[in-house]
Protein backbone atom coordinates (compact mmCIF):
# COMPACT_ATOMS: atom_id res chain seq x y z
CA UNK A 1 0.00 0.00 0.00
CA UNK A 2 2.80 2.59 0.94
CA UNK A 3 4.59 1.99 -2.40
CA UNK A 4 0.82 2.65 -4.22
CA UNK A 5 0.58 6.28 -2.17
CA UNK A 6 4.70 6.66 -3.30
CA UNK A 7 3.79 6.13 -6.96
CA UNK A 8 0.57 8.02 -6.99
CA UNK A 9 2.54 10.90 -5.30
CA UNK A 10 5.21 11.18 -8.01
CA UNK A 11 2.60 11.61 -10.68
CA UNK A 12 1.99 15.08 -12.21
CA UNK A 13 -1.32 16.71 -11.11
CA UNK A 14 -2.61 16.10 -14.89
CA UNK A 15 -1.58 12.12 -14.36
CA UNK A 16 -3.43 12.14 -11.41
CA UNK A 17 -6.34 13.09 -12.35
CA UNK A 18 -6.60 11.49 -15.68
CA UNK A 19 -6.37 8.25 -13.33
CA UNK A 20 -9.23 9.99 -10.79
CA UNK A 21 -11.25 10.50 -14.39
CA UNK A 22 -10.82 6.78 -15.56
CA UNK A 23 -11.67 5.12 -12.38
CA UNK A 24 -14.89 7.24 -12.02
CA UNK A 25 -15.60 7.35 -15.44
CA UNK A 26 -15.26 10.59 -16.24
CA UNK A 27 -15.12 11.10 -20.04
CA UNK A 28 -13.48 14.26 -21.57
CA UNK A 29 -16.13 16.35 -22.79
CA UNK A 30 -16.26 17.20 -26.41
CA UNK A 31 -17.12 19.77 -28.51
CA UNK A 32 -19.49 19.13 -31.17
CA UNK A 33 -19.92 21.98 -33.80
CA UNK A 34 -21.28 21.28 -36.89
CA UNK A 35 -17.92 21.31 -38.89
CA UNK A 36 -16.41 19.35 -36.90
CA UNK A 37 -19.54 16.48 -36.60
CA UNK A 38 -19.34 16.89 -40.08
CA UNK A 39 -16.15 16.28 -40.76
CA UNK A 40 -16.10 13.20 -38.35
CA UNK A 41 -19.12 11.51 -40.08
CA UNK A 42 -16.80 11.93 -43.53
CA UNK A 43 -13.66 10.42 -42.03
CA UNK A 44 -15.80 7.59 -41.08
CA UNK A 45 -17.46 6.47 -43.99
CA UNK A 46 -14.23 6.64 -45.96
CA UNK A 47 -12.71 4.38 -42.56
CA UNK A 48 -15.58 2.02 -43.33
CA UNK A 49 -15.31 2.09 -47.19
CA UNK A 50 -11.72 1.73 -47.13
CA UNK A 51 -10.28 0.35 -43.83
CA UNK A 52 -12.28 -2.28 -42.76
CA UNK A 53 -11.60 -5.64 -44.54
CA UNK A 54 -14.73 -6.95 -47.02
CA UNK A 55 -14.92 -9.77 -44.55
CA UNK A 56 -15.64 -7.76 -41.63
CA UNK A 57 -17.76 -6.03 -43.15
CA UNK A 58 -20.46 -9.14 -44.38
CA UNK A 59 -22.87 -8.44 -42.07
CA UNK A 60 -22.86 -4.55 -42.11
CA UNK A 61 -23.09 -4.92 -46.24
CA UNK A 62 -26.28 -7.50 -45.97
CA UNK A 63 -27.82 -5.17 -43.18
CA UNK A 64 -27.58 -1.60 -45.54
CA UNK A 65 -28.64 -4.29 -48.17
CA UNK A 66 -31.79 -4.34 -47.03
CA UNK A 67 -32.18 -0.63 -45.19
CA UNK A 68 -29.97 1.58 -47.72
CA UNK A 69 -30.46 4.15 -45.34
CA UNK A 70 -27.78 2.80 -42.58
CA UNK A 71 -25.17 4.05 -44.89
CA UNK A 72 -26.39 7.72 -44.34
CA UNK A 73 -27.68 8.14 -41.40
CA UNK A 74 -25.98 10.50 -39.34
CA UNK A 75 -28.08 9.83 -36.01
CA UNK A 76 -26.90 6.47 -36.20
CA UNK A 77 -23.07 7.23 -37.34
CA UNK A 78 -22.84 10.07 -34.99
CA UNK A 79 -23.45 7.14 -32.04
CA UNK A 80 -20.37 5.17 -32.67
CA UNK A 81 -18.17 8.66 -32.99
CA UNK A 82 -19.61 9.75 -29.38
CA UNK A 83 -19.02 5.80 -28.25
CA UNK A 84 -15.32 6.23 -29.40
CA UNK A 85 -14.57 9.99 -28.39
CA UNK A 86 -15.00 10.88 -32.38
CA UNK A 87 -12.17 8.85 -33.32
CA UNK A 88 -13.69 7.87 -36.72
CA UNK A 89 -11.38 4.51 -37.35
CA UNK A 90 -12.55 3.13 -34.14
CA UNK A 91 -16.32 4.44 -34.91
CA UNK A 92 -16.01 2.36 -38.01
CA UNK A 93 -14.84 -1.05 -36.44
CA UNK A 94 -17.48 -0.47 -33.77
CA UNK A 95 -19.84 0.18 -36.27
CA UNK A 96 -19.36 -3.38 -37.84
CA UNK A 97 -18.73 -5.09 -34.96
CA UNK A 98 -22.53 -3.74 -34.09
CA UNK A 99 -23.72 -5.78 -37.10
CA UNK A 100 -21.79 -8.87 -36.36
CA UNK A 101 -22.85 -9.23 -32.98
CA UNK A 102 -26.57 -8.64 -34.01
CA UNK A 103 -26.52 -10.75 -36.80
CA UNK A 104 -24.98 -13.59 -34.60
CA UNK A 105 -27.70 -13.30 -32.14
CA UNK A 106 -30.97 -12.30 -33.83
CA UNK A 107 -30.63 -13.39 -37.51
CA UNK A 108 -31.81 -11.21 -40.52
CA UNK A 109 -34.94 -10.28 -38.55
CA UNK A 110 -33.48 -7.50 -36.78
CA UNK A 111 -30.42 -6.54 -38.60
CA UNK A 112 -31.86 -3.93 -40.35
CA UNK A 113 -33.11 -2.22 -36.84
CA UNK A 114 -30.78 0.57 -36.17
CA UNK A 115 -32.60 1.92 -32.81
CA UNK A 116 -33.71 0.06 -29.74
CA UNK A 117 -37.68 -0.86 -30.83
CA UNK A 118 -39.90 0.49 -27.76
CA UNK A 119 -40.91 -2.81 -26.89
CA UNK A 120 -42.27 -3.35 -23.51
CA UNK A 121 -39.63 -5.27 -21.78
CA UNK A 122 -38.18 -4.13 -18.50
CA UNK A 123 -34.48 -2.76 -20.48
CA UNK A 124 -36.60 -0.70 -23.23
CA UNK A 125 -38.46 0.64 -20.39
CA UNK A 126 -35.49 2.17 -18.52
CA UNK A 127 -33.95 2.99 -21.75
CA UNK A 128 -36.76 4.99 -23.04
CA UNK A 129 -37.41 6.88 -19.53
CA UNK A 130 -33.95 7.52 -19.39
CA UNK A 131 -33.43 6.18 -15.98
CA UNK A 132 -30.77 3.93 -16.98
CA UNK A 133 -27.91 5.14 -19.89
CA UNK A 134 -25.06 3.45 -21.17
CA UNK A 135 -21.86 4.24 -20.43
CA UNK A 136 -19.45 5.56 -23.37
CA UNK A 137 -16.46 6.72 -21.28
CA UNK A 138 -14.77 3.38 -21.20
CA UNK A 139 -12.87 1.54 -24.51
Amino acid sequence: MVTLAQDLNALTVQQREKIYNEVHGVADIIDEKPEFVSECLTTMRKCLESEIPPTRKKAMDRAVFLRPSIRSDDKFHLMFLRARQFDSSKAALLMTQYFENKLELFGDEVSTQTYHSGSSDTCGDLLTQGDVQPHTARQ
